[in-house]
């Protein structure tokens, strides 16, 4: 009897034990609204947004300038500026944008000049805003690394680097620089590809909390969520995957090296991620390229992860997006979304405790 006994406590306990480390995905279904429409946005052609203040800030692909800067209220474009183009005071492509609200600015990456920028938010309605350079990654011709985006968090410069030396590239206040992170094994996807070639199906998104000391990171071709924490100079990285790139076609491009090409059956996981002090937001989708897909892969579902790598909410937009941001506060998501027909802003409102 007593050893019956026994036995059916240390269940219960067991059982009250799993539930307590259980962490329930909560299901939240968001309805928006269409803040820009498409005829409002006019010839730009939105990839960013931002929200300032009582502002949107968005960059455009499309159109003489970058940035438009638009009345939250009014919903009227306020200002327009930096150039396109090659020379000094133009941008060829911004590949990160992102408003800082410790310095009061926007931070933009040009991916071909390697070069971040910045804008005070008080200088958004200027005639002229002034568009400082914070940060050039000066790079030898012979560099073993090619990078993509770059952050800023703390006082390190962090970007992503699609060869096999590292995953990461960090600029130290010192001027330093040193490679962090590794890419999953090769023989995850197919051991015949070499290491160069599959670091380059590992094309990571990055985006960084406002406390300046989180970074999340995302994969298209791979269900994999990166967390990486600054933390006085070390850079601890946590990887939670659970699927790597498939179907993938290798075509060799000389000298022992290879590209691999995706196929109608390699499927795609993360399309955009956002972050606050609380929260990291990743759009999802899961599942191959949809057949005639035009524009940008676009999904409805948002899913919500705390910063220690464990999901808490699903969001269920009534609209496909393929970009978001997130307010500080958790409390309104502003998207882009795109049917192949044009772009347009949308605007969330949602209550996560």
């Amino acid at each position: 009897m007593k050893k019956i006994l026994f036995i059916s406590t240390l269940l219960f306990l067991i059982g009250c034990q799993n539930v307590s480390e259980q962490h329930p995905i909560r299901n939240v279904d968001l309805k928006g609204e269409v803040v820009l429409s498409d005829s409002m946005l006019g010839i730009s052609s939105p990839v960013y947004i931002q929200v300032v203040d009582t502002m949107w800030v968005t960059v455009n692909l499309q159109g003489d300038t970058l940035v438009d800067v638009w009345g939250a209220s009014s919903r009227k474009r306020l200002n327009s500026f930096i150039a396109k183009g090659d020379g000094p005071l133009e941008f060829r492509r911004i590949d990160s944008f992102r408003a800082d609200e410790k310095t009061q600015s926007l931070y933009m990456y040009d991916i071909y000049k390697r070069r971040l920028f910045k804008v005070a938010y008080s200088d958004l309605l200027q005639p002229k805003p002034a568009v400082q350079e914070v940060f050039s990654w000066n790079l030898e011709d012979n560099t073993p690394f090619s990078l993509m985006g770059t952050v800023r968090a703390d006082n390190y410069f962090i970007a992503t680097n699609i060869t096999d030396t590292a995953s990461y590239v960090v600029k130290e206040p010192d001027g330093n620089i040193k490679a962090i992170g590794k890419f999953p094994d090769k023989n995850h996807v197919d051991p015949a590809m070499t290491n160069m070639c599959n670091a380059t199906l590992y094309d990571l998104t990055m985006t960084v909390a406002p406390d300046n000391q989180k970074i999340a990171v995302s994969c298209h071709l791979a269900d994999m969520l990166q967390i990486i924490k600054v933390d006085k100079g070390r850079f601890p990285i946590q990887t939670e995957i659970n699927a790597y790139p498939n179907d993938i076609y290798l075509m060799p491009t000389g000298d022992g090296e290879m590209q691999g090409l995706v196929t109608a059956k390699t499927k795609r996981y993360y399309i955009g991620i956002a972050a606050t002090d609380d929260y990291i937001y990743a759009i999802w989708h899961g599942d191959v390229l949809p057949e005639g897909n035009k524009g940008y892969l676009n999904s409805s579902l948002v899913r919500v992860f705390n910063w220690e790598g464990k999901e808490c909410y699903q969001l269920h937009l009534d609209r496909s997006i393929f970009y978001l941001t997130v307010t500080p506060d958790n409390k309104t998501l502003m998207a882009l979304t795109d049917k192949g027909e044009g772009i347009s802003v949308l605007k969330y409102e949602m209550d996560l405790p």
